[in-house]
Formats: structure tokens, C-alpha cells, sequence
């Protein structure tokens, strides 16, 4: 691509849009009482299948690392007992397993659901893939010596910016 044919910046907004959020269908909302989906629109899989088909170790590692929670494998071995007593069909379903997983604390300010949910929408939408991907084509579109501003909202996503900064931004200035 031409270096006239490319931007000066190029902005990045990472956050859920309260449109999916109020979306009771979608299953992203814990006072939702439908289906468990949380597909923003391409993906192939949905958040009732991984619950009713990943293993333990899989259900662990997914709630663990894109929610880092610290309950998860208390969560993964609760969610394998209760799929075989009744498929996890409903938001519903998921949040009483939750519940009834973790020590509740009062002291918290979120909601005890919000990472195991943070978790499984990530993985459903492969949305670090997507955040990688996207950042790399950024830097096809931007003139030299234009700029990528990226708003992210958790950790997992901050880390993936840090380090994509960190190590290949030309002046590797702290991001």
C-alpha cells in the first residue's frame, strides 16, 4: 500500500457494546433468562456448547486464563456435575453454578459472574485472536510515524496492547 493511501491514526475501542449487552436473547447479561450464546455474530460455537462439551481441564484453563479467576477450577468441576444431571441450556443455569461455587465477598464491586461470563465470551468470539490480528493490520493502514490508539477494558486485552507496543513500536516508548 502506497504511503499516500494510508491514515494518520487508527482507533481501537475494544469495549462490549451495550446493544449485545441489553440483548437478553444473546446470553450476555447475568438477568438474562435465555439461551447462553454470547455470539457477537461470526462465531461458529456458543457459550452452551463449550459449557456441555469442553472437558474439566479445558472448562479450567479457558475460565482461568481469559477471566483470570481465581475459583476456576472450583467452577469447571462444578459445571461438569451439574451438565450431568441437566444440559446448561440458560444464563440462568450458568449463574447458580457460579453461585454456588465461590465464597461470596460483600467487599467485591463486581458482579461474582462477571469473570466466568468475561471468559467464555472471549473464547466464543476468539476475541484475542481478533484483538492480535487487528493490531497487525493497523500497522499496514498507518503512515509512518502515525499512531494506533487502543482503548481496552480488562487485562487480558491490556497485556496483549502492552506487549504489541512494548516490542514493536519503533520508539518502544512505554505504552
Amino acid at each position: 500500500m502506497s504511503e499516500k493511501n494510508k491514515v494518520d491514526a487508527i482507533i481501537f475501542d475494544l469495549g462490549i457494546s451495550s446493544n449485545q449487552l441489553f440483548d437478553l436473547k444473546r446470553g450476555f447479561s447475568f438477568k438474562s433468562k435465555g439461551k447462553i450464546d454470547m455470539n457477537m455474530g461470526l462465531a461458529s460455537t456458543s457459550a452452551e456448547e463449550i459449557l456441555n462439551t469442553f472437558d474439566e481441564y479445558n472448562l479450567n484453563l479457558i475460565i482461568g486464563v481469559l477471566g483470570e479467576e481465581k475459583e476456576s477450577s472450583r467452577i469447571a468441576k462444578n459445571i461438569i456435575k451439574a451438565r450431568d444431571i441437566q444440559k446448561i441450556s440458560t444464563v440462568s443455569d450458568l449463574v447458580r453454578i457460579i453461585e454456588s461455587s465461590k465464597k461470596f465477598d460483600y467487599k467485591k464491586k463486581i458482579n461474582i459472574c462477571t469473570k466466568t461470563f468475561q471468559a467464555l465470551r472471549i473464547f466464543v468470539n476468539k476475541e484475542t485472536t481478533e484483538l492480535i490480528e487487528g493490531i497487525v493490520n493497523a500497522t499496514k493502514f498507518v503512515k509512518e510515524g502515525g499512531k494506533i490508539i487502543i482503548i481496552s477494558f480488562h487485562s487480558i486485552e491490556d497485556k496483549i496492547v502492552k506487549f504489541f507496543f512494548k516490542n514493536y513500536s519503533p520508539k518502544k516508548s512505554n505504552p
